[in-house]
């Protein structure tokens, strides 16, 4: 006969001491009575469970509610009811001791009740240390000591393992019995029927819920659909840009559910006006602003590019969404100009953009969707995974801890909805602009023109000055007028040098002779010149990367290009230390590179300052003719021929700057494939 183990209780003896009554029979009957009461107990309980667990609202509440019941029923010390989860890769319970419930979490196949779910078998224990799957690691850790253990397993009603059901430490025996194990047997029957059924509860409720929300958002698409068509239709019909505001901002701000709605459109020069509309006109009006028409559309007549949060988002091109400590993260004021004291809570800005380059912004400001989360601190610590799946940089993550996911997706999608409406606008504007440019360019290809009948005039007069300067160098005082022959000839060779800029300009001359340039040779020719120039001002000058073999490109033009933006750094370097406003040591710094494939080679120069950066208000126009900073020496030509020439190289500029730091022009030129040039 094989020997039961010892961890296992003995098996009960129900049946005896069932026969004749003998002189024990009162006992035999108390014992009885003490059964039926039990047996009485252990139904009012069941109904109770079955009431408790219709009322129920969720599976966590189901599942609290059992194990309560159940360490009545059991008189156990701890009970802990365990759900399989979906991936099959762990089992999540609730333990219920006393008053006291944690959730609690085993890996699936692991311990006493990881053995129950795989095996489909009850396990009853008269002490669990004896059992070789236990694990006590668990009782050290908290210091409870477990001895009597019956697990068994929840089954669906295809007979498939969704959990398990644990009882610890029998109050009123040494361990639990045969009947206890039936009794839990079927409790673990119960709980789970009432689990899956609360499941499907929930799914049913939840897809009718998904259907409310596909249908609600149905209608949104709609609705934005017909806005995204509506601002189509005004845009192709605008004549000017308060055309573009009267047609467009106010259902955009109905749509957008925004209280207000701004439209900044800067100039050339970087000032402009901007439009403001307002969902719900207000009496009072909006300071600062000149109130068009009774919609609630007003007008800020000068804004300027860099001031307040108008002008500073229009020359950042970027997507934002700004709420909380948002505006403090992004440098960003929370007025939309400095005469206009709107309270901005929060914004939506989207830019407009003309062929990939920022010309204005449109904003929604105080939003239904952030509204209520505008003014809330971030909660540090909660998990930017959860706030994934959003086209936001990590700053823009930043501003949305503590706020929730559902807010977080709605006001993402309203930013793509804006981003629609402000690309549509931006067209319609850089549409109106180009007309104004055409007309502005006639005029620019006018004065161009007399500009080049001066400048040729005034060559011979040049020559004739720098012949005499020569003359005075040879005098009596040859000490001062050797200076300032010097000096007369320096000025004349300045003069020379913008005469020939700007004739080719005018005269628009594109032609480009690209031939095999040996690359030390031209940039030590280069140096020659360029420190005749940088030398002078104390301006450093520095040569780095590879200068061996050949490369092929417009030796002059390059020489020009080179030149003119080491020029506009020494005036804007000299001023800038001159001004006080800058002290460290000015560098101008040249990097050569090749880079590419074998296919496709290119040769890139790298021109960097260290001085003061180009100022805001001009960085969108640099490249554009008569554009300057004020330089003393200035004709706002210089990077306008640089431009073009680079371009006639069929190259690329990229121009890199930032306030108080410096200015890079990157200068990429392309090359013949390297066997062509063996």
């Amino acid at each position: 006969m094989t020997q039961r183990p010892p961890y296992l209780p003995p098996q009960d003896s129900v049946s005896e001491g069932y026969g004749p009554q003998t002189e024990r029979g009162e006992a035999r009957l108390e014992e009885l009575e003490r059964a039926v009461r039990r047996q009485q107990q252990q139904m009012e309980g069941l109904l109770k469970i079955s009431a408790t667990l219709r009322q129920s609202q969720t599976p966590q509440e189901a599942m609290r509610a059992i194990v309560t019941q159940i360490s009545g029923l059991l008189e156990a010390d701890r009970t802990t009811i365990y759900e399989l989860t979906e991936d099959k890769f762990s089992l999540q319970g609730i333990a219920v001791q006393g008053e006291e419930s944690v959730a609690v979490s085993v890996p699936n196949g692991r311990g006493i009740v990881g053995l129950v779910t795989s095996t489909k078998r009850v396990i009853n224990l008269k002490d669990a240390y004896d059992h070789p799957s236990f694990n006590m690691r668990v009782d050290r850790l908290t210091g409870y000591r477990t001895r009597s253990m019956l697990c068994v397993p929840m089954l669906d009603a295809q007979g498939v393992v969704i959990g398990a059901v644990q009882v610890l430490n029998k109050l009123t025996a040494p361990y639990f019995s045969e009947e206890d194990k039936q009794l839990l047997i079927s409790l673990s029957a119960q709980a789970a029927m009432t689990l899956e059924a609360l499941k499907l509860t929930h799914q049913l409720q939840a897809s009718h819920k998904d259907l409310e929300e596909l249908s609600l958002q149905a209608k949104r698409q709609l609705e934005e659909q017909e806005l995204l068509f509506y601002v189509e239709r005004v845009a192709s019909n605008a004549d000017e840009p308060l055309h573009l505001a009267e047609g467009a901002l106010l259902r955009a701000a109905q749509v957008m559910e925004a209280d207000l709605v701004a439209l900044f459109v800067p100039n050339a020069e970087g000032r402009g006006p901007a439009y403001l509309q307002e969902l719900h006109p207000t009496r009072g009006g909006i300071e600062g602003a000149l109130k068009l028409n009774e919609k609630g559309l007003y007008l800020l007549d000068r804004v300027t590019v860099g001031e307040g949060l108008l002008g500073k988002l229009a020359s950042r091109g970027d997507e934002l969404i700004l709420l909380g400590s948002c505006f403090e993260l992004e440098a960003l004021p929370r007025v939309l100009s400095e005469r206009c004291t709107y309270e901005v809570n929060d914004v939506l800005a989207t830019p407009l953009f003309d062929d990939q380059e920022p010309i204005g912004a449109l904003l929604f400001i105080n939003s239904e969707t952030l509204r209520g989360y505008s003014q809330e601190q971030p909660r540090r610590g909660d998990s930017l995974y959860e706030l994934g799946g959003a086209s936001l940089n990590i700053r823009q993550l930043a501003c949305f801890e503590g706020v929730p996911a559902a807010v977080r997706e709605q006001a993402t999608r309203r930013l793509r909805l804006a981003s629609l409406i402000s690309s549509q606008l931006g067209r319609a504007a850089a549409q109106l602009a180009r007309r104004g440019l055409a007309r502005q360019q006639d005029r620019l290809m006018t004065i161009g023109q007399m500009l080049s009948g001066l400048l040729h005039d005034m060559r011979g007069p040049m020559t004739s000055i720098s012949g005499y300067s020569q003359l005075m160098a040879r005098s009596q005082d040859e000490q001062e007028r050797g200076e300032m022959a010097r000096t007369i000839t320096r000025k004349i060779k300045e003069l020379n040098e913008m005469t020939r800029e700007v004739l080719s300009f005018a005269k628009g001359e594109r032609t480009v002779l690209s031939r095999k340039v040996y690359l030390k040779q031209f940039v030590d020719y280069v140096l020659e010149s360029m420190r005749s120039e940088l030398d002078p001002s104390g301006v450093s000058l520095q040569v780095k990367g590879d200068l061996s073999g050949v490369a092929y490109f417009d030796e002059v033009k390059m020489q020009r290009v080179v030149i003119n933006i080491a020029r506009n750094a020494k005036q804007a370097m000299v001023q800038a230390i001159t001004s006080a406003s800058m002290s460290r040591a000015p560098q101008f710094t040249w990097s050569v590179e090749r880079e590419g494939s074998a296919e496709a080679p290119t040769l890139t120069f790298t021109l960097t300052d260290n001085g003061p950066g180009i100022p805001e208000v001009i960085r969108g126009r640099v490249f554009e003719a008569f554009t300057t900073s004020g330089k003393a020496e200035g004709t706002g030509l210089g990077l306008a021929i640089v431009k073009q020439l680079i371009e006639d190289h069929e190259g690329r500029i990229e121009l890199t700057t930032r306030t108080g730091e410096g200015t890079s022009f990157r200068l990429t030129l392309p090359q013949p494939p390297l066997e062509s040039t063996t």
